[in-house]
Order: C-alpha cells, then structure tokens, then sequence
C-alpha cells in the first residue's frame, strides 16, 4: 500500500469511527479542525482511539491526539504504522503559536474567587447570548450550551483577562463555572509572585 493510499484508509476510517462517536455525518466532519473543536472530550477520545486501532489495525495512544490533534494530523500518524514510513514531526514541532503576551499582576482581573466567579459568569452569559441570571454556576458548560467554538472564545477571555495559557482541557477538568472561578483563583495567586509563570491546565 502506497503512503497515499494509506493516509486516505486512515482519514476515511477515522471521519467514519468520529461520525458515529458524534452521531455526525461522515460529510460532516472537517478534516482540519482540532478534535477539540469537533466536540471531542477525554471520553470520547478514548473510545475514538480504540476503535479506530481496531479498525485499521494499528496500535495509537489517546496521548498522542496531542501530538496529532486533527482528523488529518493523525491519519498522516496511522498511515506511518500501515506503511512503516518515518512518522511525522508531531504538530507542536512544526507549528508553535506565538507566545501570548505576559500580563502583570496589575493588568490582571482581580484573583479573588466571588469577583473571579462574577467575571466569568458576565461572559459566559455575553458568550452564550442570554441574561447573567440564567448562568447557573455550579452546571456543567455542556449542559449550558457551551460547544467547542464557543468554549474556545469564552477560554481565549479568560487567558486574556487572567493572563493565563489555558488549554482546551480546562474545561473538561473544571467543567463548571463555579469550578473554573475556583481553579482560576487559586492559578492566578500562584502567578503573583512571579507573573511570567505559565499556567497549562
């Protein structure tokens, strides 16, 4: 099997395995967009990484939709096992984003939780078009209607107002609101004395 023709069974079995795990179109899902953003969870990822294994008989760790993050990333991946090619640069080496810019500990959002809950929450409800009252707190964001898009929007805020380098997994780790607000005290007091820390997760 030429690499060609290997990346081409990877893609199509792995938009295949995502459809059905998304209860999506295979049509539907766009080669190019992180897992993340298709809606898929650490859950998800799990069973995605299993199935696609057991479907095109390769042996992918869901450590490595890190490395490879998109439909098309990983089956270049896959198709490297089918072929025994030399695999591809993982993406984190070949696209590094630009720094985001540190912010001082006076630039920052006030740290404290109650005002750090009540910031987040204004957003969230500017984010997901309705009233601040009907943000309850302690709800799941799935269950509030946050999607990937909109989650990735409402996480670029809070990097930008905390001066934070949260990932995408922030929001499965600390998937409501009043447990965000808790997180994002505790890592903005812990960058206080030395604001050019970094903070992940």
């Amino acid at each position: 099997m030429s690499p060609e023709d290997a990346e081409a069974l990877s893609l199509r079995q792995a938009t295949q395995v995502l459809a059905r795990l998304l209860y999506r179109d295979a049509a539907d899902i766009e080669p190019d967009l992180t897992f993340w953003m298709l809606g898929v969870d650490a859950l998800l990822g799990a069973q995605f990484v299993a199935l696609l294994n057991a479907a095109c008989g390769c042996d992918i760790d869901v450590a490595e939709l890190d490395d490879y993050p998109t439909p098309a990333a990983l089956s270049r991946h896959v198709a490297t096992q089918l072929t025994g090619a030399p695999p591809p640069r993982p993406f984190a080496e070949r696209a590094v984003p630009e720094p985001r810019p540190v912010v001082s500990a006076a630039g920052r959002a006030s740290g404290k939780r109650s005002d750090v809950l009540s910031v987040l929450r204004e957003q969230l409800a500017e984010t997901l078009c309705c009233d601040v009252f009907d943000i309850d707190t302690e709800a799941t964001f799935r269950s509030l209607g946050l999607d990937p898009v909109l989650g990735a929007e409402f996480l670029d805020f809070v990097n930008g107002a905390y001066g934070l380098q949260a990932r995408p997994a922030v929001l499965f780790d600390h998937p409501s609101l009043s447990a965000l607000a808790a997180h994002v005290a505790a890592s903005t007091a812990a960058l206080a004395p030395g604001p050019s820390a970094a903070w992940t997760r």
